[in-house]
């Protein structure tokens, strides 16, 4: 992890003496569009994992509901028998 960062750090100044020196040029409104898509798309699927685990917990807690309650009365009505 450590070897990540020193070469993303390497290349970063790279391009920061390039463009300093006039060499490139950095489009940093496309680089903060870029960010934006991908907080964006970052947010959507949080949403869209939230509103599952919800759905799929009130489907769980129906289908257990339903188990025990189905469970109890056949127990009670094996009991009376």
């Amino acid at each position: 992890m450590k070897a990540i960062r020193i070469i993303a750090l390497a290349q970063v100044s790279f391009l920061g003496f390039l463009a300093v020196s006039g060499i490139i040029t950095i489009n940093f409104r496309r680089i903060l569009e870029i960010f934006s898509d991908i907080i964006g798309w970052i947010a959507d699927s949080i949403e869209s994992i939230f509103s599952s685990i919800l759905e799929l917990g009130l489907f769980g807690a129906g289908f257990a509901g339903g188990f025990i309650g189905t469970t109890v009365v056949l127990e009670r009505l094996n009991d009376d028998s």
